[in-house]
This record gives structure tokens, C-alpha cells and sequence, in this order.
């Protein structure tokens, strides 16, 4: 078998149960103790960049922004079985008294066969006649060469963005895939995708890189006047997830659940060094730097997918010299989206890993994979009836908390 990129074998053992039990389920429980929300449901060659970058041709319309989001139905569930005082529920494997011998025999059971119903899944997505599902789960398997060709034939932006995602992790010791990869440019991916400021922003990317200064603000202006910022390779656990079979038992569909969020979250996180260095605090006495600098941070805030969007775009807010009433709601809105997904689980019957808390978790995976991490969770605080104002006061109130902790452990040393 082929290694996987994202999820290695023992990294799959590592994002199993073990990682669920004492990261999830802390996390989860300790949100719910902070906050009490209301409960609601190859590069071209160097004379061709400047052409590249500059001067895309843009396709008859703009492509259509993320459908709507639309609450999915609960999935049928298993009744949640009933616990005694400090027990715990690991869906599919059983429930044991937390932190005991009992429970670490279920994790043992949990990760036992995790690799093989993975793999096995794996290997159905790639012999589907889908091409974003083959190359979907040809990125995941680490098989760089076949989905490299794959996307020298494609014009379809999903697939592209999961041959550059995988080619960001091939091994430069196998030559098959480094040949492959030598084919497969940022500058490709704006000719497909010439509306998305994430594929532009790669572009920018690359430039800084080479040192070529013209082409990185080229790229930069085109992010900023993009229709949407979608880095396309985290669709990638929507697609998985399309393709599990019906027939897989309880505990089947655990350890796949638990295998694709481990590949999912494993996906490289795009770089934002061409902004972050070109909007430099220092570099903002000069007007045109600041309005195009103002331009994206406006742009990640309001049309990146991903929470690592708004957070660059909140920095770049503040060096361009944004409000203070307007940079404190959007730290508001970051951290209470940021701990949005461990607070939809907080009361789940069965405990933080238990069938309920799973399904949850399920279904946050994968509508954030349809729709974008920042939209899911706006969706969220707007179901808890968070506005801006009970927002800005929970952040007063955290970092009230903070300071009072800093406070009481600089005292104790």
C-alpha cells in the first residue's frame, strides 16, 4: 500500500480516539464551563510569468458563490446508552469510566482496524468514475504522479487544487512524482480559477519566492478584487463522505469519520507571507500600499472560507489603521467562532464522544467542507442568538478572565 500523505499510518492512530477522548472532549466540556450559550439546535518559464499573472483571461461570468447553507437533518443516531456518575460513551466500541484502564482499552479497540477501514475507503474513491472524488482520494493516498497527470487534463479548479495540495508534500526522493509535480504551476490554477483570490494568492506566493516584486503585487491586486477566496482542496471531507458506502457497521463509520477528519485537518494551510510582508506596519506611510492593503484585508474578512482568512485580514485591518471599534468585533466574532464547533458539542447526551457528540461533529465537518469554515460558524452564532453586542461582551468578559489569571499566576511565582 501507497503512504498517505495526510494520514500515515501511525498519524491515523495518533488523530484516533486518543486524539477525541483528551483534545475534543476537554476542549468541548471546558467551552461549555466558560461559556453557557443558549443551546439551539513546474513553474513556467520566467518570461511567461508576467503574462500569466497580469493578464488571466477571465471566463464569460464569475463562477457562482457557495450554495446557501442549509441546516442539515440530524443523522439517525444510536439512543445514547445510560452512563453512571463519571462514565463515558466511545460511540460504536462501548462506554468505560473515564481515564481508567477500561476506557484506554477502548481507544486500543477504537484504533484497532482504524487504518484498514480507511485505506479500504480510500481505495473505493479512487476507482470511482468521479474525477474530484478519484482526486480527491488519490491526494489523500500520497499517489502524486497519477494525480499530477490527472491534472494536466483537468479544467476542473477542484481537482488542480488537490494536485498542487499533494505536490506541496510529495517526496522529492520518488522521481516519478517529481517529474509530475514539475507540471503542475500556480499560474495554471489561475487560468481555471481566475475568480478565486485563494488560487491568486498562491500565485503572489510563488512570486515572493522568486523575488519578483511586480508579479507578487500583480497577484495581490487580483486577490483583492476576486469574487471569493476558496482554497478548493478542503471540499475534499464532503467528498469522502459522498462516497461512504451504507453497509459499514457502528463502529465502521467511527473509525472512517475519525480517519477523513484526520486527513482533512492535516491539509497544508495556505501561505499568507506575500500579504502579511507586503502590508507591513512600517511600509503603510505609502497610499497606494495602504488602499491595496485595505482592499485585502476587506476582501479576507469578509470572503475567505477559512477562519485563517478573517484572522490575516483582522492583522492587516489593524496596520492600515482600522477602528478599534471594528478590529474588537471582529477578535470577538474570531474567538467565538473559534470555539464554535467544541460548543455545539458541549451538551451532547452520551458525553464528548459519545454517538451524539459524533454525528454533530460529522455533520460541522462536513458542511464546513460544502460551505466554508467561517460561514458554518457565523451560522452557528446566529442559531445561539449571538448579535455583535453579546459577541463584543463575551470577549470583554474572556479577556477579563485572561488578565485575572495572568494576574494570579505572576503572584504565585
Amino acid at each position: 500500500m501507497k503512504r498517505r500523505a495526510t494520514a500515515s499510518s501511525s498519524a491515523a492512530r495518533v488523530v484516533g480516539l486518543v486524539l477525541l477522548l483528551t483534545c475534543v472532549g476537554a476542549a468541548s466540556w471546558l467551552a461549555a464551563q466558560q461559556y453557557r450559550a443558549p443551546t439551539a439546535s513546474p513553474a513556467l518559464a520566467p518570461p511567461t510569468r508576467a503574462v500569466a499573472i497580469a493578464s488571466a483571461p477571465p471566463t464569460a461570468t464569475p463562477p457562482p458563490p457557495r450554495a446557501a447553507i442549509v441546516p442539515a437533518a440530524p443523522a439517525a443516531a444510536p439512543v445514547a446508552q445510560r452512563l453512571a456518575p463519571g462514565e463515558i460513551e466511545a460511540c460504536g466500541f462501548g462506554s468505560a469510566q473515564a481515564d481508567s484502564p477500561a476506557a484506554q482499552a477502548l481507544v486500543t479497540r477504537a484504533n484497532q482496524g482504524l487504518d484498514v477501514v480507511l485505506d479500504e475507503h480510500l481505495r473505493r474513491m479512487r476507482g470511482s468514475a468521479d474525477e474530484r472524488t478519484r482526486a480527491a482520494a488519490l491526494m489523500a493516498l500520497g499517489d502524486e504522479a497519477v494525480l499530477a497527470t490527472l491534472a494536466m487534463r483537468t479544467r476542473d479548479p477542484t481537482v488542480y487544487a488537490f494536485a498542487l495540495q499533494a505536490c506541496l508534500r510529495h517526496d522529492a526522493k520518488e522521481p516519478s512524482a517529481t517529474q509530475a509535480c514539475a507540471h503542475v504551476s500556480d499560474e495554471q490554477a489561475t487560468r481555471l480559477d481566475p475568480h478565486n483570490g485563494a488560487v491568486w494568492m498562491k500565485a503572489a506566493d510563488g512570486a515572493r519566492l522568486r523575488g519578483e516584486t511586480d508579479n507578487m503585487v500583480a497577484a495581490l491586486h487580483r486577490v483583492a478584487a476576486s469574487a471569493l477566496h476558496d482554497p478548493r482542496e478542503f471540499a475534499f471531507f464532503a467528498l469522502a463522505l459522498d462516497a461512504r458506502p451504507d453497509t459499514l457497521s457502528e463502529a465502521e463509520r467511527v473509525q472512517l469519520t475519525i480517519g477523513l477528519i484526520g486527513i482533512q485537518a492535516g491539509l497544508n494551510l495556505p501561505s499568507h507571507l506575500a500579504i502579511t510582508t507586503w502590508c507591513r506596519s512600517a511600509q503603510m506611510g505609502d497610499a497606494n500600499r495602504r488602499q491595496l492593503c485595505d482592499a485585502l484585508a476587506l476582501h479576507l474578512t469578509t470572503k475567505g472560507t477559512l477562519l485563517i482568512h478573517a484572522g490575516i485580514g483582522r492583522r492587516i485591518g489593524e496596520r492600515v489603521g482600522w477602528s478599534a471599534d471594528r478590529l474588537e468585533l471582529l477578535r470577538a466574532r474570531l474567538h467565538a467562532m473559534g470555539n464554535a464547533q467544541a460548543e455545539s458539542i458541549a451538551n451532547a447526551p452520551g458525553g464528548p464522544v459519545g454517538c451524539a457528540a459524533l454525528r454533530t461533529s460529522e455533520r460541522w465537518w462536513d458542511q464546513t467542507a460544502r460551505h466554508g469554515e467561517r460561514a458554518v460558524a457565523e451560522q452557528w452564532l446566529a442559531q445561539q442568538g449571538l448579535d455583535d453586542a453579546r459577541l463584543v461582551a463575551r470577549w470583554r468578559e474572556h479577556q477579563k478572565r485572561r488578565a485575572a489569571e495572568a494576574a494570579a499566576s505572576t503572584a504565585a511565582r
